[in-house]
């Protein structure tokens, strides 16, 4: 863009730059190519691919994991210690894992729709889409607290103290942790 007048504004007493782009900005070649393919590459394909690739790695680590707790044999105390640890790693690993899959699954369908707008797709389907693409990115925000709240006790516990004043002698231990 380049700064084609400047305009004193009364109501906030200022002068404002009036920006215009440029050649390049216009250039249908340019615009195809950067807010086409660039942003869907940048935007959907490089950060779908790593989560899919990162969260393939995570269960491979789950897996390996639980095998290792399985073949390893220690005493009373240790065993039990050791069982709370891997179930709550596991738990972990599962929200994670779930959060991402339900990012993937509601962002499918704009990755979608952002490949048939760099292909001139318009229409009353396309329309339809889009729309109900807007709802899913909503469902996906939402249903974040929903995951949470099913795998993290530590979550459940910093919610209700929050939300309902809770201030509970494990509330206050849980806070300062968290703090800390």
């Amino acid at each position: 863009v380049h700064i084609s007048n400047v305009c004193y504004r009364s109501n906030i007493d200022y002068y404002m730059p009036s920006l215009q782009p440029t050649a390049l900005r216009m250039n249908d070649l340019y615009r195809q190519i950067f807010f086409g393919w660039a942003y869907t590459l940048v935007m959907y394909a490089v950060p779908f691919t790593l989560l899919i690739g990162l969260n393939s790695m995570v269960l491979s680590a789950v897996r390996r994991s639980r095998r290792m707790h399985m073949v390893s044999q220690c005493g009373a105390e240790s065993e039990e210690f050791s069982k709370k640890a891997e179930r709550k790693e596991r738990q972990t690993s599962i929200m994670l894992i779930a959060i991402v899959l339900l990012f993937i699954a509601c962002n499918t369908l704009a990755f979608v729709c952002n490949i048939m707008e760099n292909m001139g797709a318009e229409g009353v389907i396309y329309n339809t889409l889009v729309t109900f693409n807007n709802l899913l990115v909503i469902i996906n925000a939402s249903c974040n607290i929903c995951i949470y709240m099913l795998f993290s006790d530590k979550y459940r516990m910093l919610l209700r103290y929050y939300l309902f004043c809770d201030w509970s002698r494990q509330g206050d231990l849980l806070v300062s942790s968290v703090l800390n």
